[in-house]
């Protein structure tokens, strides 16, 4: 970073105490991480206050403190709020330090990540790029986001999560997006929001951070986006992207075997492009992706053969070949949207004769719509039709209760409350010649299970 600590006090509004010329290399919440040159800010987290650690710091050599608290041996800014802190500095930094071209912000209800890597994919091939690592995508993991960026980089690809009002636009407020996105408007965190009209609203705050005439894509395809933009119009260039052709920028002829083949029409032209995922909700992240490469400078032939460079990794849209056995690993998270979308997947005629099981888990955050919702991937299931559902838990048996409703046969449904008995199960019936489903949320811990069942996840 190269920031001294007369620089981080000023950005932070905070009091030095100590050597105003040393000069700071990084920034880390985690102390044993903390040596030479490294800044450490004592943040309270829900389990254990960062502040606990500041006595560890002298033996890990750490080169300053920002902390709430003034007992300190080694140098140290005094905030009244470390987190508040962390966001200022980055802001300050971002402006200040970093010789950007552009930055891209993206939020979304499902596919945050997939779209995020996608777009950095296709920019990558033009100009050095830095993303957003993992799904750090909160007020603590924007704020090391951008510390994180060097001189070397031209263009900066962030993620904006959000639980509630007012995430979206604090993080907005630290990276002012040239380009902005919004991927789609589901229904995760509805227990917290309350509908999908109050989500895209608390989505929209990503314009909070943009200047006027300003670049906003958006999902063409969700009618709550389409009805905002009217009113977006009058300050930003709108860009709709998607499947329908009446979006400024969308795909047909859309053929998804081992590699999903598709056209982009764009400006009264076409592109071919391949994706090395299925899904037709992958093909709208890369039209996405694509309109973010054009407007970014890149020709269109260029943007659209390079999505071709991308694939997923870990338990996140995850195909792999082990033993016979086709292991789709899709349970970083889950809403009903993404739900449908890994079981349309499965069932899709890409598998051929092959038996398809989909092994579903809760979905989380749904609040009082958390019944009703497992009740919807029901009705997918007993649509979509795979060969065999296995659920876990009491809140999960919900899909089976409703698929079963819903037409799909009870002789090919399994519920269980144990984990255990869970895994036995499945290692019970799991045989070369499958492609197994697995989808829940984070938290339900479904990596852990597919360990158990002797796969691994890249």
């Amino acid at each position: 970073m190269n920031i001294t600590l007369c620089e981080i006090s000023q950005a932070v509004s905070g009091k030095l105490y100590g050597t105003s010329d040393k000069v700071i290399k990084a920034v880390s919440f985690d102390s044993r991480s903390c040596g030479e040159g490294v800044l450490f800010a004592a943040l309270k987290g829900e389990k254990r206050d960062g502040h606990e650690f500041i006595p560890s710091l002298c033996t890990t050599g750490a080169a300053a403190l920002c902390s709430q608290k003034p007992e300190c041996d080694i140098d140290f800014i005094l905030v009244s709020d470390v987190r508040e802190a962390l966001c200022s500095l980055a802001r300050w930094y971002k402006e200040k330090k970093c010789n950007l071209k552009k930055t891209v912000a993206l939020t979304g209800s499902v596919g945050k990540t997939t779209t995020k890597d996608m777009i950095s994919c296709v920019l990558s091939e033009s100009f050095s790029v830095y993303k957003t690592l993992g799904n750090y995508n909160n007020d603590i993991g924007v704020p090391m986001t951008v510390f994180g960026i060097e001189n070397i980089h031209e263009l900066l690809v962030c993620e904006l999560g959000m639980n509630n009002f007012g995430e979206i636009s604090r993080l907005t407020n630290i990276v002012y997006p040239d380009i902005s996105v919004i991927t789609n408007i589901g229904t995760a965190h509805i227990g917290i929001l309350g509908s999908r009209e109050n989500i895209c609203k608390a989505k929209l705050e990503i314009t909070d951070g943009m200047k006027e005439g300003s670049t906003l894509i958006l999902n063409g395809d969700e009618p709550l986006l389409r009805d905002a933009a009217e009113e977006l119009r009058k300050r930003y260039n709108i860009i709709f992207a998607g499947l329908d052709s009446n979006n400024d920028v969308y795909a047909d002829n859309i053929k998804i075997g081992d590699v999903t083949e598709f056209d982009i029409h764009y400006g009264g032209g076409v592109y071919s492009a391949k994706l090395g995922v299925p899904g037709k909700h992958n093909v709208s992240n890369a039209v996405i992706a694509f309109s973010v490469g054009v407007e970014c400078g890149m020709s269109p032939q260029t943007a659209a053969d390079s999505l071709k460079k991308y694939s997923s990794h870990g338990v996140r849209q995850s195909i792999t070949n082990q033993n016979g056995v086709m292991v789709y690993a899709d349970c970083y998270n889950a809403s009903c949207e993404s739900m449908c979308a890994s079981l349309n997947v499965l069932c899709s005629d890409m598998y051929g004769k092959m038996r398809k099981i989909a092994v579903l888990g809760e979905m989380r955050e749904l609040g009082e719509k958390t019944m009703e919702l497992h009740k919807e991937v029901g009705k997918c299931v007993a649509r979509c039709k795979p060969d065999m559902l296995f659920t876990l838990g009491n809140v999960a048996k919900e899909i089976e209760k409703s698929a079963v409703e819903n037409g799909f046969s009870s002789d090919n449904c399994f519920n269980y409350d144990d984990r255990e008995e869970f895994v036995s199960a499945l290692k019970n019936t799991v045989r070369s010649g499958d492609i197994v489903l697995f989808k829940a949320s984070l938290l339900v811990n479904f990596k852990e299970i597919i360990s158990k069942l002797g796969f691994e996840t890249q």
